[in-house]
């Protein structure tokens, strides 16, 4: 029995914070001894000469940032001499704002900040995310560029949420779902504005 726990501590100790392998088109970068998401870049092919305009409107049809609304029950606390567990819960509203920061239409880029939820193991989460869309007409090619690209659990129960956080690339941190979410964000995007 001794050998079992010994061997699983062991186990989890060696491979509890391994980097899980990312796709081609992510970029990491080290945060403190530890690898985080910085880019993830998505190239589509233009089914026709997408005009700015139609990509104007489908970054503002596509990306939302609404406010999110962060909660923890960290406060809580059990009675001393009754017993009672006495149930506080926190919450903060994070985010929000302007849509598109940036149009340049000499290159036919727009830069957009955005918020996206999706859901792991019955948890909430949220995204936020910068995203760079840019067509390159003479290659009949869209490409988007997430960055600043940021994650917040909406509920963290009886631990404080501290809110928006890399992401990272370990096992557990969500890596997985997060890009998920953003490769859904990038494929309504492409499909809305090669139609």
């Amino acid at each position: 029995m001794k050998k079992l726990a010994t061997t699983i501590l062991i186990t989890i100790g060696l491979f509890g914070c391994a980097a899980t392998p990312m796709p081609e088109n992510v970029e990491t970068r080290d945060q403190r001894g530890n690898a985080v998401i910085d880019r993830v870049t998505h190239d589509f092919p233009l089914q026709n000469s997408a005009s700015f305009s139609r990509m104007k409107i489908c970054v503002v049809e596509n990306v939302r940032n609404d406010s999110v609304d962060l909660q923890d029950s960290a406060s809580s606390f059990t009675g001393a001499y009754t017993g009672n567990v006495y149930h506080i819960e926190k919450g903060r509203t994070e985010g929000g704002g302007e849509t598109v920061r940036l149009i340049d239409e000499d290159t036919n880029t727009i830069i957009a900040t955005g918020v996206t939820d999706y859901t792991k193991a019955l948890i909430t989460s949220y995204l936020r995310y910068d995203v760079k869309i840019s067509t390159y007409p003479e290659e009949d090619n869209l490409r988007m560029v997430f960055s600043r690209i940021e994650a917040a659990q909406g509920d963290t129960g009886y631990l404080s949420n501290d809110g928006f956080n890399p992401v990272g690339t370990w096992y557990g941190a969500g890596s997985g779902a997060a890009l998920e979410a953003l490769q859904g964000v990038a494929q309504s995007l492409g499909r809305c504005i090669s139609e």
